[in-house]
C-alpha cells in the first residue's frame, strides 16, 4: 500500500468517526457539544484499513450508540422528555437545586464546575445560567463570577405585590377557559392538596402545588403570562422552602385547594377572591420571617426591635 493510499484511508477513518459521533447527539445540541473547544476531541490517526473494515466499524459504532465523552448523559433520568434541549435540562436541574437550597443562597459557583456536575457541555449550561440570572436566582458579578442570590423577605413582599395581580389574571382566565378534563384535574388536585395539608406532608404539598401551577398556565391559554410569572413562582418556591419550618402547611394547603375548587367550578370571581386570600397568607409568612430576621438582628446588635 503506497503513501497516497495510506493518507486516503486515514481521512476516511476520521470521516467515519465524526459521522458516528454526530449520530449520537440530538439536533438541538449538536453545535454546542461538538464545537466547544474544551470538550471536542479530534480523533487520533489510526492505522490504514480497507474500505470493508471501515464500513464494519461504522455499523458497529452506530449500532452501539455509545460515547466516551458524555457518560453522564447516558445515565440521566429516563423520565426527561426526549425533545428537551440540553439547555432546558440544565435549567430545570439547576433551578431545582437552587430552589431547594441544595446550592445554598449566597454561595459562589462556576460554569465549569456546574458543567462537570451535570455532565452537560458548557454552552447549554451557560444558556441556562443566563435564564437563571433573568429569573434573579443567580447574580452575575463582573470579574468575580456567579453568585446565588440571597433569600430576602423584603424582596419577597415586593414580589407578592405584583404576583397577586398576575395570578388574579391567570385564575380568572383558567376559570373561564379550562375544558372539562382540566376542571376535573383541578378538582382532583384540590383533594390531593387538602390531604397533604391534613398530613402535614411538605413534600406532597410542593408536588401538588407545582402540578397545579403547570395546569393553571395551560388552562389560562396565555403563554406570555406563563413566561412572565414563572420566575416569580421559582423565587417564591425557594423562599417557601428556606422558611418551611415557619409556615403553616395545613393552612396554606387549604387556601390553595379553595382556589383549585373555584377554578373547577368555573367561578371567575370566587377563584380570584380565593387567590387573594392565598396571597394574603404568603404575605403573612413573609412578614413573619422579616420580623424574625429583624428581631434576631436587633438582638445581636443590642437594639430593641421596633
Amino acid at each position: 500500500m503506497n503513501g497516497r493510499r495510506l493518507a486516503w484511508d486515514r481521512s476516511d477513518i476520521q470521516y467515519v468517526f465524526q459521522r458516528c459521533a454526530a449520530d449520537l447527539t440530538d439536533e438541538s445540541d449538536s453545535h454546542s457539544r461538538y464545537t466547544d473547544g474544551e470538550r471536542f476531541e479530534e480523533p487520533r490517526p489510526a492505522p490504514a484499513r480497507e474500505h470493508g473494515e471501515i464500513e464494519a466499524l461504522a455499523r458497529k459504532s452506530q449500532g452501539t450508540k455509545t460515547s466516551r465523552r458524555r457518560p453522564a448523559e447516558s445515565r440521566r433520568d429516563s423520565g426527561t422528555a426526549i425533545d428537551d434541549s440540553f439547555a432546558d435540562r440544565a435549567y430545570k436541574e439547576l433551578e431545582r437545586q437552587i430552589v431547594t437550597a441544595q446550592i445554598r443562597p449566597g454561595s459562589w459557583v462556576t460554569e465549569i464546575a456546574l458543567s462537570e456536575q451535570l455532565g452537560i457541555s458548557r454552552t447549554p449550561v451557560r444558556q441556562a445560567l443566563q435564564r437563571l440570572a433573568r429569573a434573579r436566582l443567580i447574580e452575575i458579578v463582573p470579574r468575580r463570577g456567579l453568585r446565588i442570590t440571597e433569600v430576602n423577605a423584603s424582596d419577597q413582599l415586593l414580589l407578592l405585590e405584583f404576583r397577586r395581580e398576575a395570578e388574579r389574571y391567570l385564575v380568572g382566565r383558567a376559570a373561564d377557559w379550562a375544558d372539562d378534563h382540566g376542571r376535573s384535574r383541578f378538582q382532583a388536585l384540590a383533594v390531593e392538596m387538602e390531604r397533604a395539608g391534613t398530613a402535614s406532608d411538605v413534600a406532597e404539598h410542593y408536588r401538588v402545588d407545582l402540578e397545579y401551577k403547570l395546569l393553571l398556565v395551560k388552562a389560562a391559554r396565555n403563554d406570555y403570562a406563563g413566561d412572565a410569572i414563572a420566575p416569580m413562582w421559582a423565587l417564591s418556591r425557594r423562599f417557601a422552602w428556606v422558611t418551611r419550618f415557619e409556615r403553616d402547611i395545613g393552612r396554606m394547603s387549604s387556601l390553595t385547594a379553595k382556589v383549585m375548587s373555584a377554578i373547577a367550578k368555573g367561578d371567575r370571581e370566587l377563584a380570584r377572591a380565593c387567590n387573594d386570600a392565598y396571597i394574603d397568607g404568603l404575605v403573612d409568612l413573609a412578614r413573619r420571617s422579616l420580623e424574625l430576621h429583624l428581631g434576631s438582628s436587633a438582638a445581636r446588635s443590642g437594639i430593641a426591635p421596633m
